[in-house]
């Protein structure tokens, strides 16, 4: 958030942090990042303790830039799409920043010990790659596509207890659903874990309804038996969710007239809030009625709608009015 030391100049409006109820501010050190080898984390954080190889650590820097990832158009999608070597991720941390999930380090020499401050580079190639298939999944969902989908999720015959699974496999980030069809055959196998050769870099297997054993019966009320799209709709937003959980905080705030927004806790749950909001469907950031008392938050269709409804611009008007005839 905005410090003491940071100039009026530089300030960002609070309206610049905000897309819908989500508000978010982050810093970037002026200095920026490099990477260090031969570590050591002071910390137990299953994001890579001691992890042999390289870490992203921040330079010391006086200065740090301010802004919102909230208003960077598509930075999750810029996030996902980023190559996944450690040049690439340096420009990307020299632009936005770490994670959000860095670790206190030290040299492995017991000479000299300077505190560092650092993520591996191993967690960002996995976010990389999680957040990458997951957003084709997606694209496979909105469009409809059947054909590949239909070799992702899995239905037993009709008259069988019904059970529904899904099977994702990605190479080098990028979601694979003919490899999916292939390596369903043997699940025993892809219960275990799927094995890293042919590239293969990620293998899950999901068992979304079992009604034997009553895992997700519920959702059958929702789903047209064989159609392969619901289930796939559901895993994405079940799996958005649950990376979520933990990482977003409400706050309701006293200068802005007691509103509630929600606050991501780091860069990494920011990019799952936009990929949380393009999977409601919002092209605009919704904003606040200016209505007295309405209280109601509405996607305006031009930058100066400021009302949800002509009713409410009618109101305001005849509030305004009123206010002045009382004045006179």
């Amino acid at each position: 958030m905005e410090t003491e030391n940071t100039p009026i100049s530089e300030r960002i409006p609070f309206q610049a942090m905000t897309q819908g109820p989500f508000a978010s501010l982050l810093r970037v050190p002026g200095e920026g990042f490099s990477w260090r080898e031969g570590l050591v984390s002071f910390e137990k954080d299953p994001v890579g303790q001691n992890v042999a190889g390289s870490w992203l650590v921040r330079q010391d820097s006086r200065y740090f830039r301010q802004y919102s990832p909230l208003d960077v158009p598509d930075l999750h999608r810029r996030f996902a799409s980023t190559d996944p070597t450690a040049d690439s991720i340096l420009d990307f941390a020299n632009e936005y920043g770490f994670l959000g999930h860095a670790q206190w380090l030290a040299k492995r020499s017991p000479e000299q010990q300077p505190m560092l401050v650092g993520e591996p580079l191993t967690f960002w190639q996995k976010e990389i790659d999680h957040l990458e298939w997951l957003i084709d999944l997606w694209e496979l969902v909105e469009n409809e596509r059947r054909r590949e989908l239909s070799q992702l999720v899995y239905w037993t015959p009709l008259g069988e207890p019904q059970q529904v699974e899904l099977y994702i496999v990605s190479v080098a980030g990028k979601l694979r659903p003919d490899l999916a069809q292939i390596r369903r055959q043997n699940r025993l196998e892809f219960r275990k874990n799927v094995p890293n050769d042919s590239g293969l870099t990620h293998g899950k297997w999901e068992l979304l309804v079992q009604e034997e054993s009553g895992i997700g019966v519920e959702l059958l009320e929702h789903w047209k038996h064989g159609d392969p799209i619901e289930p796939a709709r559901y895993f994405v937003h079940r799996e958005v969710n649950n990376h979520q959980k933990g990482h977003v905080s409400p706050a309701v705030l006293p200068f802005r007239k007691g509103e509630i927004f929600f606050f991501p806790d780091c860069l990494l749950s920011s990019l799952y809030t936009k990929f949380m909001l393009e999977l409601s469907g919002r092209d605009r950031p919704a904003v606040l009625c200016e209505r007295p008392n309405c209280g109601r938050y509405f996607e305006p269709l031009h930058g100066r709608q400021k009302y949800c409804e002509k009713r409410c611009q009618q109101l305001a008007y005849y509030y305004r009015k009123k206010g002045k005839v009382r004045t006179n």
